[in-house]
């Protein structure tokens, strides 16, 4: 088998196709790929909107808090979870919440040291996202706060971890 030549290009403008046809489904304008996409020696390729139609965007379906979710952590009102991710000793959760980074900041201060937490930092940046870290017994929680541009509202991480000995 011989590598490069015609077959390369081949393969080259198969996955050129493929990729303009992910992006062309992804897109959130419904906009499609019209375009030529690649010509090379005499071989062309391309995609036309009749070819390519634009996928419906789904709406998000939230995923449930974890069973074994402390009762002492802020969570926002309404508030969605995106992602959950739990290793060993750590979860982390992706959340999306209505409001203004600042009430949510300050609403999440207030209500962490309200059950108990001790705030260990506190960062405020000029273009709206913002951080927060508390400790308490043997654990440690970290919000970080984010403009979630779809919706208007936040995006707000949460990192829950068991601190290792000696920390």
């Amino acid at each position: 088998m011989r590598i490069g030549g015609p077959t390369l290009r081949r393969t080259a403008l198969l996955l050129a196709a493929i990729g303009a046809v992910a992006l062309a489904g992804c897109s959130r304008t419904g906009e499609t790929v019209d375009a030529a996409i690649a010509r090379n020696d005499g071989d062309r390729l391309s995609t036309t909107a009749a070819a390519v139609a634009p996928m419906p965007m789904r709406p998000r379906a939230p995923l449930p808090l974890p069973a074994d979710f402390p009762e002492d952590v802020y969570l926002p009102p309404g508030y969605d979870i995106d992602s959950v991710l739990d290793m060993d000793g750590a979860l982390v959760l992706s959340l999306r919440a209505p409001g203004r980074i600042v009430a949510l900041f300050a609403e999440a201060r207030s209500a962490m040291t309200h059950l108990g937490w001790r705030q260990t930092l506190s960062r405020q940046d000029s273009d709206g996202s913002a951080m927060l870290a508390f400790e308490k017994g043997p654990r440690a929680a970290v919000f970080s706060f984010g403009r979630d541009p779809d919706a208007g509202g936040a995006v707000i991480g949460l990192q829950l971890r068991d601190r290792l000995p000696g920390n």
